[in-house]
């Protein structure tokens, strides 16, 4: 079978451009709850931070989205029915504020998500932004009264249906921002800054003997410039399938004749699919692996490098 190549336009971003213009939508989400989604940040001192939904709790009565990975360990969170964003305290078996979105530009409250920061206020909810995902211009902006020297939160900004944008900081070396550089919503990435992606997806983890494989190759990036890859020849991918140990089961490229010229493939920025339907196998652990065959140099006796390879376990087993 011969590949297909699908080219898409950047959907993620059309959906959030979508998300964040439409007038139907009159309550903003401001961080959006749901299993699975994602936010990696970047610091300004160089740090990374990963946050994730890993799933639910239940807590006196309530059903709380449990956030991973911030410094103090997990935050179990839920918006209220007036939209406003708290957490269970599991010291004292009560829900405690982070942020009211539902209070008015210039209102005040308490909140409880920084000891060194016990009172904030709504100062925009149009605040504007640039940063690393891009510039926005409906931000809602908390700002914080801080209670300890050289120390807390100064501000935080949020986007609508994305979450926290950005957050910033006293410390003893000075002023510290952290920006939101990815942000994986719904199953989609929705916001991410420059980046360059290369992926293999199956449609399972499991399959019956003999079942085929749909597999899926991904090429995505959002630079500036278009992304320019140089082929030798006419074959742009390979895929291949190997017991654990190592042995070829497969190699898609088996029985095909492919033209033997140098050749440039232009991938404006967005996303390009390639796609296949493969035979099935026996019972056992497998590995699956592809990669784009660009030309390039190497020494010779040397394995040809693979800039663009990705691989992904899978099982056989019998009913």
């Amino acid at each position: 079978m011969r590949g297909n190549g699908i080219s898409m336009p950047d959907l993620p971003s059309l959906l959030l451009l979508f998300l964040l213009a439409s007038p139907a939508l009159a309550q903003a989400d401001y961080f959006p709850l749901q299993p699975g989604n994602q936010w990696i940040y970047r610091s300004s001192s160089g740090d990374y931070l990963s946050l994730e939904i890993i799933g639910t709790e239940n807590a006196d009565r309530q059903t709380y989205s449990v956030l991973r990975g911030l410094p103090g360990g997990d935050l179990r969170l839920r918006l209220t029915e007036a939209g406003d964003l708290v957490f269970f305290d599991t010291g004292s078996r009560s829900e405690k504020m982070w942020v009211a979105f539902s209070k008015a530009v210039g209102e005040s409250y308490e909140t409880a998500i920084d000891p060194c920061a016990r009172q904030a206020t709504i100062t925009s909810k149009r605040a504007g932004y640039k940063g690393p995902v891009g510039e926005f211009s409906n931000g809602l902006r908390v700002g914080y009264a801080g209670f300890c020297s050289d120390a807390g939160f100064a501000h935080e900004i949020f986007l609508p249906y994305v979450g926290l944008l950005q957050r910033a900081t006293t410390t003893f070396a000075g002023p510290r921002d952290l920006d939101l550089i990815y942000a994986r919503l719904g199953g989609v990435t929705v916001i991410s800054d420059r980046e360059v992606f290369f992926g293999l997806t199956l449609d399972k983890a499991v399959y019956a003997p003999g079942e085929p494989l749909r597999v899926r190759l991904t090429l995505r990036h959002s630079q500036a410039e278009p992304l320019r890859l140089t082929f030798a020849s006419g074959q742009t991918y390979e895929i291949v399938v190997k017991r654990e140990s190592g042995e070829v089961l497969f190699r898609w490229s088996d029985g095909k004749a492919f033209t033997l010229a140098l050749r440039e493939l232009v991938i404006p920025a967005g996303e390009k699919n390639w796609i296949e339907k493969i035979r099935g196998f026996e019972p056992g652990r497998y590995i699956a692996e592809a990669w784009l065959t660009t030309a390039g140099s190497w020494p010779p006796g040397e394995q040809p490098a693979r800039p663009y390879s990705a691989s992904v376990g899978f099982e056989v087993k019998a009913p």
